[in-house]
């Protein structure tokens, strides 16, 4: 493994091991409210965002924008334009910048998997979960990166007490989310099962339920329903 990669995938591990829904549809979040979600998979066609040279080339008027310019950013202002507050914790250094300025372009690049949006207090957020591909590095690193919208432009914000649905996202295959989120009974009974104890009565989903769900795989080490339902 190349010096500088190994340097960016430990800066990735020691920051991230921390950060189509039916419209209608109520789901309960972490901070005990019900909030209407939208539940996103990017198609193939959408999925690849590679390095850009310079700031100048991201406009951060999507969430999308922001993740290729957090994955880009080649000096400390870079980092911190990507930040809503400014005095966030960010471990990035001048080692970090020159393994990225170093990037072979096309072998190194992120790939987006799903965007998991919701309002909270009239401002509106999202997960956007995506894969880090890096030359040299069989293993592909999951990331989810929470996102807020402000002024007309994203920024990078860790909304507090939402650890349980970026641990959901970056565990549960997206297409299985997407069938619990939808709520709609599946042709997997033992999937119907974990959707209805996941609910609260006809109210809708729980994110904290559905939490305990997933956790009672990895707990319990069922290799089967790992592999079914999970990406590991």
């Amino acid at each position: 493994m190349k010096k500088g990669v190994k340097l960016l995938l430990l800066f990735m591990l020691s920051n991230f091991c921390a950060f189509s829904q039916k419209d209608g549809n109520d789901i309960f979040l972490e901070m005990q409210s019900s909030q209407k979600i939208q539940f996103y998979i990017y198609q193939p066609t959408e999925q690849i965002k590679y390095k850009v040279e310079s700031e100048m080339m991201v406009d951060r008027k999507t969430p999308e924008s922001l993740v290729q310019s957090y994955f880009s950013a080649t000096n400390a202002n870079w980092v911190k334009n990507d930040y809503l507050e400014k005095k966030s914790s960010d471990s990035r250094d001048e080692k970090h910048f020159a393994t990225v300025r170093g990037f072979s372009k096309q072998k190194n690049y992120i790939k987006l998997l799903s965007k998991y949006s919701f309002t909270h207090e009239g401002q509106s957020f999202c997960y956007v979960f995506y894969l880090l591909e890096l030359e040299g590095i069989d293993f592909k690193f999951p990331t989810v990166l929470s996102c807020v919208k402000q002024n007309g432009r994203w920024y990078l914000f860790n909304l507090a007490n939402q650890a349980k649905i970026r641990e959901i996202l970056m565990t549960v295959k997206p297409d299985i989310f997407k069938l619990v989120l939808d709520g709609n009974k599946t042709e997997d009974d033992y999937l119907n099962s974990v959707i209805l104890k996941s609910k609260i009565g006809n109210k809708g989903l729980s994110i904290p339920l559905f939490y305990d769900e997933v956790k009672k795989w990895t707990n319990d080490n069922e290799i089967e329903k790992l592999k079914k339902y999970t990406n590991y």
